[in-house]
């Protein structure tokens, strides 16, 4: 697999992992938008950071 077809696959793994944690909070626990959108967008950074050590 190349760096960039790998790139692609860890940043739509992570964007798919932020919106899911986003309306899970948002829809699911009734939490405030600004403070879903952010945990979304953390999850979001973890899930590269993760995704480029480990794949």
């Amino acid at each position: 697999m190349s760096p960039v077809t790998r790139d692609y696959l860890i940043y739509g793994i992570a964007t798919v992992i932020g919106f899911g944690v986003y309306f899970a909070l948002h829809n699911g626990y009734a939490v405030d938008f600004s403070i879903a959108i952010l945990v979304g967008f953390v999850a979001t950074h973890g899930a590269v950071i993760l995704g480029r050590r480990f794949l």
